[in-house]
């Protein structure tokens, strides 16, 4: 953000921006702050909404949200492995989750003795496959504020996630021994040495990798039936109190121009930066994501979903990430455990000490 600000105040030597972190964005930071413009992910739940001012023609190319909110990137899941493995793959661009368990099947070895040297994959290694699994079924699964989290589509994912472990060869004990002994080095690694064969990741890790490891990988996107799901999107919105929505407006409108966001991507570049496209994501404007993306992630060439395969909640709960670290992974890793005393994921939820929101993110 600092390089917008740079770039854009060069451009316009009459107009004074000031750039202001905080640690999330929620109503309350909204209101202490009184900003012309806000920019950061996932602030589509209705409370934040409701305090924007409402803007026309924001539909972009990839992605359809709220009127309030101008979409800029949005990340998906992927799943991470070496090119000549995933070259054997059905589809060159998604894997579901039934063909990522078949070919980690075929891939995975014991010893002599019935220990795991090699394990394809297991779902249990990142909790986000569970949330993954979750919203290729229903992308709107985890909407805790309006209290229609799915519980049964819950159950039934950690009964298919259950059953998956159980089909590794030595079961969910083998699978978790072979978590104990090896998985201390990165997955990516990993995979390199042929240890595991697919790892889920995220745009943020392929960010970093050398490049060296990077031209050796090759990356796939997970896929329900029918959709991709967008798990996090960077939108810009304007308060309805704002003083200068014009200038704001024009601020947002120079952000998802083409040029705008090759020249954003070439300064990180340049910086050093470790940052994946555009803010993080692909960009919403379909010509970055085909032209410029691939010139600096290569992998990514030709593997530019279409928007009709995307599905985008239509809100994420205010301090999302936190209530995915604190609150949704917890409860997945005990939910393997099968311990009778672990709540429901929606009983854990109302359980967490809403008051720890205060706190930073």
């Amino acid at each position: 953000m600092a390089s917008v600000v740079e770039m854009y105040g060069a451009l316009n030597p009459g107009l004074v921006v000031t750039f202001r972190y905080v640690d999330s964005i929620d109503t309350e930071a909204i209101k202490a702050e009184n900003p012309d413009v806000v920019i950061g992910a996932d602030l589509s739940a209705p409370e934040i909404t409701e305090m924007l001012h409402g803007r026309e023609n924001t539909e972009s190319d990839e992605y359809r949200g709220s009127p309030n909110l101008t979409p800029l990137s949005f990340e998906l899941p992927i799943i991470v492995g070496t090119k000549k493995t995933m070259a054997a793959l059905p589809d060159p661009v998604t894997i579901k989750a039934e063909e990522l368990q078949h070919a980690a099947a075929s891939l995975t070895a014991a010893d002599k003795n019935g220990r795991l040297v090699r394990l394809g994959f297991s779902p249990a290694w990142n909790p986000s496959t569970f949330i993954d699994l979750l919203l290729t079924e229903d992308i709107d699964a985890l909407d805790f504020e309006s209290g229609n989290v799915d519980e049964e589509l819950i159950g039934k994912t950690m009964e298919k996630i259950k059953r998956w472990r159980e089909s590794i060869p030595g079961g969910k004990e083998a699978d978790s021994a072979f978590d104990e002994k090896y998985r201390y080095i990165p997955d990516l690694s990993l995979i390199l040495e042929e240890r595991i064969f697919f790892a889920r990741s995220s745009f943020g890790e392929w960010a970093i990798l050398p490049e060296e490891m990077a031209k050796k990988l090759d990356i796939r996107y997970f896929k329900g039936e029918r959709h991709i799901p967008v798990i996090s999107v960077v939108s810009a919105g304007i308060p309805r109190t704002s003083k200068s929505i014009k200038e704001a407006e024009e601020l947002i409108a120079w952000l998802t121009e083409a040029d705008s966001q090759i020249a954003l991507i070439n300064r990180w570049e340049r910086d050093n930066l470790a940052v994946f496209g555009y803010f993080g994501g692909l960009s919403s404007n379909r010509e970055v994501n085909e032209k410029v993306i691939p010139s600096f992630f290569p992998a990514f060439q030709g593997k530019i979903p279409e928007s009709h395969y995307l599905a985008v909640p239509d809100s994420v709960p205010c301090h999302w990430k936190r209530i995915r670290d604190e609150v949704v992974f917890p409860w997945y890793k005990a939910a393997l455990t099968d311990s009778p005393r672990t709540p429901s994921l929606s009983e854990a939820y109302y359980k967490w000490d809403l008051s720890s929101l205060k706190g930073t993110d």
